[in-house]
């Protein structure tokens, strides 16, 4: 099962490094590959984890610091809240975006010093309704999946306090490791789109997520079930109570299948083939009585 297709893009050429050095050599040619991300100046960080924690610091937020973070996000988020002496304030997640309810973040929203806003798999947080909840306390942005993603043609990382970008392997722009902190604001128009960094599907339950999963394997398919360690994680070493119950169900039912710029017409058929077969077969009665 070495050829199966990746659920994320990690794979790279010397054909890709050739490319990014020949860029590089061509620094006039830069604006006009990468204006549409552009915040104004930003500050190189080692890693996303890193800059999270130096972002917490350079808000000026106090040891201790409750800071809210959605349940459904990678956990090195949750390791950067508690590495800089604050305390996570676990968020639940609107399940049409996964990313944070606004009512959720309304009702806990008088617990809170600070909020990290994840923007989950390119998806945008309801900015808005963050920035209005929080009535003026900080804001971080979490871009590390969002890079491009905009809501109202506002660009993610220009609608908070401080934004972090990550470009770790697997990220739209990649480099192997690497972070950077931005700030600063861009004007409104009106528009959105979503940079489908990944693409996640949602099911009834973890059985049916599970069977589907290993359907695609058998079919040389590769699907991942990102972050669902992070409900015991965060309850176990950062005083999670169980409080974010859309986020636990989307962390056992979300099946991310394989969304890249490398895939071929071919593979995306496949994909969908492979999909749909599987779905057929997990759905379909093996015997009297027996329905998987």
């Amino acid at each position: 099962m070495l050829n199966l297709l990746p659920s994320e893009l990690h794979q790279y050429s010397l054909g890709d490094m050739v490319r990014g050095l020949m860029a590089a050599r061509k620094p006039d040619l830069a604006p006009n590959l990468i204006w549409p991300f552009a915040l104004g100046d930003g500050i190189p960080i080692r890693s996303g984890r890193a800059a999270i924690i130096l972002s917490i610091k350079a808000l000026g937020l106090e040891p201790g610091s409750r800071i809210g973070v959605p349940l459904y996000c990678c956990p090195v988020v949750f390791k950067a809240i508690k590495a800089a002496d604050c305390r996570p304030r676990f968020l639940d997640v609107d399940p049409g975006t996964f990313c944070i309810s606004p009512e959720d973040l309304y009702a806990k929203r008088s617990d809170l010093d600070a909020v990290v806003a994840v923007h989950m798999f390119g998806n945008m947080c309801d900015m808005g309704s963050v920035q209005d909840a929080m009535h003026g306390k900080p804001i971080i942005e979490d871009c590390a999946q969002a890079l491009g993603s905009s809501l109202n043609d506002r660009l993610a990382g220009s609608m908070g306090t401080i934004a972090v970008f990550s470009f770790r392997l697997g990220k739209y722009l990649s480099v192997g490791e690497g972070a950077a902190i931005y700030t600063g604001h861009s004007d409104i128009r009106p528009g959105a789109f979503y940079n489908r960094l990944m693409f996640p599907i949602v099911f009834s339950s973890t059985k049916h997520r599970d069977l589907l999963r290993a359907a695609l394997k058998k079919r040389g398919v590769s699907a991942a079930t990102p972050y669902e360690e992070a409900i015991e994680d965060a309850a176990k070493n950062y005083g999670y109570n169980r409080d974010c119950p859309a986020a636990e169900r989307l962390l056992k039912r979300t099946l991310v299948i394989p969304c890249n710029h490398k895939l071929t017409t071919r593979d995306i058929k496949h994909i969908a083939q492979s999909f749909n077969d599987g779905w057929e077969s997990i759905t379909t009665f093996r015997g009297p009585g027996n329905l998987l």
